[in-house]
């Protein structure tokens, strides 16, 4: 908090500019986003793309188990 206004850091996306969507698994090769969550990222609030990170690194564990 700054004096009496409080400030809120924005959620850095997860686009690494390699943007091209998997016909198996429906999920953006480079950030591993849906469609639904790349559209939906930039009026996002923080919460929920907060939510989606969880989902990417959920994404990536499960894909390197494989």
């Amino acid at each position: 908090m700054i004096g009496n206004v409080v400030t809120q850091v924005e959620v850095a996306s997860p686009c690494i500019k390699q943007c091209k969507i998997d016909s198996n698994t429906s999920l953006c090769q480079g950030c591993l986003r849906t469609l639904e969550e790349i559209t939906l990222w930039s009026k996002a609030s923080n919460e929920t793309k907060r939510a989606i990170w969880v989902k990417i690194e959920s994404r990536k564990s499960t894909m390197a188990e494989n």
